[in-house]
C-alpha cells in the first residue's frame, strides 16, 4: 500500500482564527459585533497605593475589562530619567516663583518625590517601574456605553485615578 503525501493548501487570512462578526472603528470607540466598547488610559495615580486599589474597577457591576503592564526599569536608565523629571519639576517651580505666582501643591509634592525615590535608587534601595493601566468599558448601545462609562469613570476618581480615552486616529 502506498500513501501519497498531498502539499499542505497554503493558509487563508484569518482562517481558523475566532472574530467578531463585524469591526467598525470610530474615534472615541469601537463597535464589535453588536457592541459597543471604549478604551481609557489611566493617566495620573495617587502617590501611594494600597494592595487592593483596583477594586473598585475590578468589582464594578458592569463589563469592564482592567488590564495593568508592569515593565521593571533599568537602574542605568531609572537615573537620567529622574534626572530630566526633577530638571522639569525644579524648573516649573522657579518659573512660578520668578512671576511671583504660589507654587502648585502638585508640582511641589511631585518635586520632593522625585527627589526621594532618585536617592532610593541610587542606593539600590527602590526599583522603578513602567506601568500602564488601561480600562475597557463595554455597553450593548452608545447610551449604556455612556452610562457605564460615567460610573466607571466615578468609580476610578474615587480612588485618585485619572482616567483619559485611548483615541483611534488614522493616518
Amino acid at each position: 500500500m502506498k500513501t501519497l503525501l498531498k502539499p499542505p493548501k497554503p493558509a487563508q487570512p484569518g482562517a481558523g482564527m475566532p472574530s467578531p462578526a463585524a469591526l467598525q472603528v470610530a474615534a472615541s470607540h469601537v463597535r464589535v459585533g453588536d457592541g459597543y466598547a471604549a478604551t481609557y488610559v489611566v493617566s495620573g495615580y495617587p502617590a501611594e497605593v494600597g494592595p487592593a486599589f483596583l477594586d473598585p474597577l475590578l468589582s464594578y457591576p458592569g463589563r469592564v475589562d482592567v488590564a495593568v503592564h508592569i515593565e521593571p526599569v533599568a537602574p542605568q536608565m531609572a537615573a537620567p530619567l529622574l534626572r530630566r523629571q526633577r530638571s522639569r519639576l525644579e524648573s516649573s517651580r522657579r518659573i512660578d516663583a520668578d512671576h511671583g505666582r504660589l507654587g502648585d501643591p502638585l508640582v511641589e509634592a511631585a518635586a520632593e518625590d522625585a527627589a526621594d525615590l532618585a536617592d532610593r535608587v541610587a542606593r539600590g534601595a527602590a526599583k522603578l517601574f513602567d506601568t500602564g493601566i488601561y480600562v475597557t468599558i463595554h455597553g450593548r448601545d452608545l447610551d449604556e456605553l455612556a452610562v457605564v462609562t460615567a460610573g466607571v469613570k466615578a468609580a476610578a476618581a474615587s480612588v485618585l485615578l485619572d482616567l483619559q480615552p485611548a483615541t483611534f486616529r488614522h493616518q
